[in-house]
């Protein structure tokens, strides 16, 4: 894998290069304009900055310690990805194909994924404070823990979506298909044995949570705290207040 400066990619950008397939990305550039740029395969240790890179493949793409905070990643394709301790806040993901992604301890808080796909992504723990996920396809997304606080989830897929103590408190989920979806008590298949402290008896945090008129066909809320929570009839629950 060859390596190469992220400055030196804007120079080779600017003279008309588009295709950077399989490289090692290092450095950080900000401001930069690198729209539908070929960064298919490729690794980052680096930062981008405020940068255009909508419509960009960077599918396969691996990122260590990445940053792509406010960047606008409109329409980009992120399928397949594998991020590590990376994140992606304040940034526009909107139509963007994130399908198959995988993330370990990243943040996208704040960031727009409306009309995104993220179906099948595995994003445990991950910070998704105040997100807007309108629209977007998560059916069959692992999301165990993850933090949705105030997001904007309305009429979003999750299908079969795993959202085992996931804090969702305060997000709007009307009119979202939660069909077979786990909001209930912890059931990742992956998770380590070595976390004693964990009550895996409480299931996903719905607290001030608007549900109206959201699908909960064969959902799973065994052991999810209901407090102010508006249910998909209008009702409210307070189980758990």
């Amino acid at each position: 894998m060859q390596k190469l400066q992220v400055e030196e990619l804007l120079r080779c950008y600017i003279a008309g290069e588009k295709e950077f397939a399989d490289l090692w990305l290092r450095g950080s550039i900000k401001g930069a304009n690198l729209k539908g740029v070929n960064l298919r395969g490729s690794y980052l240790e680096g930062c981008f900055e405020k940068c255009d890179l909508s419509g960009a493949d960077l599918s396969n793409f691996r990122g260590d310690h990445a940053t792509f905070d406010k960047c606008n990643l409109s329409g980009v394709n992120l399928s397949n990805s594998e991020f590590s301790q990376s994140s992606f806040w304040e940034s526009d993901l909107s139509y963007a194909n994130l399908r198959g992604m995988r993330m370990l301890e990243g943040g996208m808080r704040g960031t727009n994924l409306s009309n995104a796909n993220l179906s099948h992504v595995s994003l445990p723990d991950c910070d998704m404070r105040e997100v807007n996920l309108s629209n977007a396809d998560l059916s069959y997304a692992g999301m165990p823990w993850v933090r949705l606080n105030g997001s904007n989830l309305s009429n979003a897929n999750f299908l079969n979506a795993n959202l085992a103590k996931a804090c969702l408190e305060g997000a709007d989920l009307s009119g979202a298909n939660l069909s077979n979806a786990n909001l209930g008590a912890f059931a990742y298949k992956d998770v380590q044995n070595d976390m004693p402290d964990w009550d895996y008896s409480v299931g996903a945090d719905l607290t001030n949570t608007n549900l109206a008129k959201a699908n909960l066909t064969g959902a799973n809320l065994q052991g999810a705290i209901l407090c102010k929570t508006i249910m998909p009839d209008g009702s409210i629950r307070n189980d758990c207040c």
